[in-house]
């Protein structure tokens, strides 16, 4: 039973999906900030429904994993080549930078490049701060997240793919 302030994060993929579903008001924002990340729509509903059910370091790797949709769709728009994005976060925040730099070198420079490496640099301070603080610690004992904490989290996913979207990056 999902006790009553945590109802908003609750979700089913049959109430998803029925025409007069209801599902909660928290989980139902995420997922409107991940229309063009559609594979993501899996993790989230599972870190919501691990909030609902008490479960906040569940619903943080859940949350991690939803956050590295947008971290590779963020790395092959900057180029990064498939095998480095393999490798994993490290790789993929390095590719992001490794752009970035190339774009400030470049003697004749692309149009708008002030604005995309602005953009670029945003999003790799994203997700450096979501790998060293979330990825890395829910990997490994004894680290733990509250309900609060796990909460603020799911929100920042949110803040995050709100961003990603209206900057245009897809799945």
């Amino acid at each position: 039973m999902v006790i009553p302030h945590r109802v908003k994060y609750w979700s089913s993929e049959a109430e998803y999906n029925a025409p007069d579903g209801r599902i909660g008001i928290e989980i139902g924002n995420l997922l409107k900030s991940l229309k063009s990340f559609p594979d993501a729509k899996h993790d989230a509903m599972e870190a919501g429904n691990c909030i609902a059910f008490g479960m906040f370091t569940a619903a943080v790797y859940h949350l991690m994993r939803c956050a590295e949709f947008g971290l590779v769709s963020v790395a092959k728009s900057a180029n990064v080549p498939e095998e480095k994005m393999a490798q994993g976060w490290d790789k993929c925040i390095q590719g992001i930078e490794g752009e970035i730099k190339k774009i400030e070198s470049q003697t004749t420079k692309i149009d708008h490049w002030k604005e995309r490496t602005k953009v670029l640099s945003d999003l790799a301070s994203w997700f450096t701060t979501i790998r060293t603080g979330w990825r890395n610690p829910v990997s490994h004992i004894p680290r733990g997240y509250s309900e609060n904490v796990a909460s603020s989290m799911f929100a920042a996913v949110g803040t995050l793919f709100d961003r990603l979207s209206r900057e245009e990056f897809r799945q």
